[in-house]
């Protein structure tokens, strides 16, 4: 099986780093929209990001409240 396999040779593969999750603590009070805007998640990932915190878009983040972000 494992000779069926093609040597790996694209540059972009092999140099792939891999995502990392970071704990970041906020310094206002805001929702986690702005939350995680402020921290550049991108607009598609703002919903995988809610869903990594168990919570809702909407709902409002305390300050000095831990959030988890995705991050190169």
């Amino acid at each position: 099986m494992a000779e069926a396999f093609q040597r790996l040779t694209d540059r972009d593969k092999l140099t792939r780093q891999p995502e990392r999750v970071r704990v970041k603590t906020l310094k206002l009070r805001s929702t986690l929209d702005k939350a995680l805007r402020t921290y550049n998640v991108p607009e598609n990932r703002l919903e995988e990001m809610a869903i990594l915190n168990g919570m809702q878009l909407n709902e409002q983040v305390n300050a000095g409240s831990l959030i988890k972000v995705v991050e190169k």
